[in-house]
């Protein structure tokens, strides 16, 4: 590859040489590239690598083999390590996303890890085969990345059971370099950089701004927007961005950052513009001081489960709304008494008014992706 521009595969490639000299090969799921077991060792560099998926067949018991992979602009190759129980071929797949992994629990034992880099994570797999006993891996990392403890970073692999494992390592130095796991693992999956200590402080590999929930519900007004961060250090703003498929994002408002602190934050911002009827993603662009960005995990918020309102209003006998499946509602008095409850049908609902006085109710309706609430008249009995 020596191309600035970069190359798209439109297709799965498989190759057996591979030289990256200048410009990126960007891959898919689907149009992936795969370099064969007895091929050149492939070398990449800030301004060449794989951006996406690379596979990798091994046709041999001992494993060691480097993936040039980044993402975007930023490039973290890493090196996977071990032994095949025979030779029979496997295909190692490794890809680098930037954005926080999903949030897992910690190991409790003392000393182990305490919080896991927002800032990107490692996905490696070996298409579910039986035959790898086991393995460590390298990964690297520079600036943007924020280590300034090589003694407290660790690297994090997840389970299968929504945990973090500790595999142990050490960096070689601040604020670049690599680190390598001390514990062997026998499975594939999420690989992080993490770190010992609890607070996100200098001295404790920051990690970037610890983002620790981002939520989205519906209101009536809206989407009300909140997360939170544990740490930050050199956040300058967060972009809040909002997609109709999960794919193709847009800005919508810009969020001033807390710059860096030890202490928690939150944050809250009201999308009064979104369309009632329609599903919706978000996701947040967290960008630093120097301009470096990460992102956080995208939430989708579903149609507003009344999007038909209530009728008719003002009414006497007889109240009408729609609802989806596992929707509650109560019909609430002016002294937020409930006068009616109960748990919604799938679609079209009906109230029986007529042993309620005359006066003003509101009747909320509560679903999964939220709350909504009507001011409702209720007249005396219709002639």
């Amino acid at each position: 590859m020596n191309n600035p521009a970069g190359a798209v595969l439109q297709r799965p490639l498989q190759v057996k040489n591979l030289t990256l000299t200048q410009g990126n090969i960007s891959t898919t799921t689907i149009n992936g590239l795969v370099l064969s077991g007895d091929g050149t060792m492939p070398t990449g560099s800030a301004t060449s690598f794989i951006d996406g998926p690379l596979s990798r067949l091994q046709t041999s018991t001992v494993v060691n083999l480097t993936f040039p992979i980044g993402s975007g602009k930023v490039y973290r190759p890493l090196t996977l390590t071990g032994q095949q129980a025979d030779a029979n071929p496997i295909t190692y797949t490794a890809q680098q996303f930037n954005q926080a992994p999903t949030k897992r629990a910690m190991p409790t034992a003392a000393g182990s890890l305490q919080r896991v880099s927002r800032v990107r994570y490692f996905t490696v797999t070996n298409g579910g085969a039986s035959n790898f006993t086991q393995g460590v891996i390298k990964l690297n990392y520079d600036v943007d990345d924020q280590v300034d403890m090589p003694a407290k970073l660790r690297i994090a692999k997840s389970d299968n059971a929504g945990n973090w494992l500790d595999l142990g390592g050490t960096g070689s130095g601040a604020p670049g370099g690599s680190i390598i796991s001390t514990v062997a693992f026998t499975s594939f999956s999420d690989f992080v950089l993490a770190s010992t200590e609890a607070a996100g402080g200098p001295g404790n590999n920051p990690l970037p701004v610890g983002l620790v929930s981002f939520t989205a519900r519906r209101e009536l007004a809206g989407v009300r927007l909140r997360w939170a961060t544990a740490t930050e250090r050199n956040n300058k703003h967060f972009e809040v961005q909002r997609s109709t498929d999960g794919q193709t994002f847009a800005e919508l408002k810009t969020v001033p950052g807390h710059g860096s602190s030890t202490a928690a934050q939150e944050y809250a911002w009201l999308d009064a513009k979104v369309e009632a009827n329609a599903l919706v993603y978000y996701r947040l662009r967290q960008v630093d001081v120097d301009n470096t960005d990460t992102y956080s995990p995208v939430v989708a918020v579903q149609a507003s489960p009344v999007a038909a309102g209530v009728f008719p209003n003002p009414a006497y006998d007889r109240l009408n709304f729609h609802a989806a499946a596992g929707n509650t509602y109560r019909l609430l008095d002016m002294l937020g008494r409930p006068a009616l409850m109960g748990k919604a049908v799938a679609g079209f609902n009906a109230l029986n008014l007529n042993d309620l006085g005359p006066g003003i109710y509101h009747l909320e309706i509560v679903g999964a992706q939220g709350q909504v609430r009507y001011r409702v008249i209720k007249n005396g009995a219709a002639h």
